[in-house]
């Protein structure tokens, strides 16, 4: 197995690849992580159910795939246990808000306030009001050093 680096971070994977995809997953150390018991069943096949992470995120699977493909919602006793997630190039969902900051800004074209968004080239600014508004724009650099202190803060804390 080698380290390597996807979209959603980095992983193990099979140094046959392409002929064999077998993947597991690692923590920031490049440790495997082991699977986590949900201690619910499967319906089709009665295994247990493990969480698994998605691009949409964490959700139930089924540990007899790619024999049982079934899958579930993840219950919010389980969504409290896990830890969160942090994606590949670190925009996952910004723990920190503009109002967190006291920092108000606004759309110029319909006057609702702005809100930080996670973008594939980094953190903007989009309108509340989308999808009738559409404005978007870069996060100004005084408050996005304001916004990366707040989220180191954020993740020294706990």
């Amino acid at each position: 197995m080698l380290l390597r680096q996807g979209r959603r971070g980095p992983f193990l994977g099979c140094s046959g690849y392409p002929k064999c995809r077998n993947i597991k997953s690692v923590d920031a150390e490049g440790n495997p992580v082991e699977a986590v018991k949900s201690g619910v069943k499967c319906e089709k096949c009665g295994t247990e159910m493990t969480v698994k992470y998605g691009r949409r995120g964490p959700f139930l699977g089924c540990s007899a795939y790619p024999k049982c493909r079934s899958t579930m919602p993840l219950p919010d006793e389980l969504k409290e246990k896990l830890p969160p997630q942090p994606s590949a190039n670190g925009n996952s969902r910004s723990p920190v808000t503009l109002e967190d900051l006291g920092i108000v800004e606004t759309c110029e074209e319909c006057g609702k306030p702005m809100k930080l968004r996670p973008g594939r080239r980094g953190l903007f600014l989009g309108c509340t009001g989308y999808p009738k508004c559409r404005t978007t724009r870069d996060v100004p650099a005084e408050v996005l050093e304001k916004v990366e202190a707040a989220q180191a803060a954020a993740v020294a804390n706990g």
